[in-house]
């Protein structure tokens, strides 16, 4: 992350050099972190709690109107809404995450797929962490799993292959 560049001068010339090569961009990272370098100024900012109402209502809403999920409805989306706010009432520790964009989507994802874990008596930021790599590893899985399926034709294609064990 941008705050935990040294603040040193080569840093603020890599810095200074992005910013001239790309002149409009967005960094992620702790909100509310200020850094200064030379004469510009940059300011680490987070989702505020309006931001977060209105990425969780469309998060969901979306979902629903996109029909990716079959027999998630609009009520759905609505009671799933709902459901989240009701538990970040509850989750202190939440309230931080989510002001963090990446960790907000990620949030709302494991929140549509794995709602129970939220209302665990043992949550904490540390088990968040660990279900969500553990959730990123299942869907890698799958993929992987559905390339090997796409990829073979019979079950002689796997008896052929030379190193069954090979990446897909």
């Amino acid at each position: 992350g941008h705050d935990e560049l040294p603040l040193d001068h080569t840093s603020e010339r890599l810095l200074e050099a992005f910013r001239t090569e790309f002149p409009h961009w967005i960094m992620t990272g702790r909100p509310e972190i200020n850094i200064q370098y030379s004469d510009c100024e940059y300011e680490i900012i987070g989702f505020n709690p309006q931001n977060i109402e209105s990425y969780v209502a469309k998060f969901y809403r979306e979902l629903a109107d996109s029909k990716e999920i079959k027999d998630f409805t609009a009520e759905d989306a609505e009671r799933k809404i709902r459901a989240f706010y009701e538990i970040v009432k509850t989750r202190e520790s939440l309230k931080t995450l989510l002001r963090i964009p990446l960790f907000l989507t990620l949030t709302c994802t494991l929140f549509r797929v794995k709602e129970g874990f939220f209302h665990a008596s043992g949550f904490s930021v540390t088990t968040f962490y660990a279900e969500i790599v553990d959730w990123l590893y299942k869907c890698y899985q799958e993929r992987r799993e559905q390339k090997r399926r796409d990829r073979l034709e019979s079950p002689c294609d796997i008896i052929a292959q030379e190193n069954p064990r090979e990446e897909v």
